[in-house]
């Protein structure tokens, strides 16, 4: 599920890259509508259930980059968030998240820290541009990591390598 915000243009970009290099369908709301990313979040999450989707990630950037973090304790399976502003991030946050911040790493980091997230990487960038070709391919492979159903990983977690 993609949580855009501003230009379409971008969205529909983001979008197709990230379906592209994650191999994943993508989902998002049309952005030239006003719409709310928390009942997005909800009614998305009971269409999933009913639909027995085998895996499912939340994407957001700009204004819906901190609803996508929310949606790590909403029984989402991977979280990719793009400049978030606020680092409220709750302690029950369980899945995975890769998050792309110019300022708030260390308060992210802690808050992740205290939550039970399975693993996580928080990014410093100099600007929370999704279409940065880095991002990009970050982003798309930790959802292809965690939404690969049956995926046997092993190694060290993306967490204990944190270092920005």
């Amino acid at each position: 599920l993609f949580l855009p915000d501003g230009d379409a243009a971008v969205a529909a970009e983001v979008a197709d890259r990230v379906a592209f290099d994650a191999d994943a369908t993508v989902l998002y709301p049309d952005v030239g509508e006003d719409y709310d990313a928390a009942d997005i979040l909800t009614a998305a999450s009971t269409f999933f259930a009913e639909q027995r989707v085998s895996a499912t990630g939340v994407v957001g950037f700009g204004g819906n980059a901190d609803a996508a973090l929310l949606a790590a304790s909403s029984g989402f399976d991977a979280v990719v968030a793009w400049g978030p502003s606020s680092t409220a991030l709750d302690a029950a946050a369980t899945a995975p998240a890769c998050i792309f911040t110019a300022s708030n790493a260390v308060e992210l980091k802690e808050a992740l820290d205290a939550s039970k997230a399975v693993d996580y990487v928080v990014r410093v960038v100099d600007a929370a541009d999704p279409l940065c070709e880095e991002q990009l391919l970050l982003g798309s492979a930790w959802l292809q990591l965690y939404l690969t159903v049956g995926d046997a990983t092993t190694g060290p977690r993306a967490k204990s390598m944190w270092c920005d």
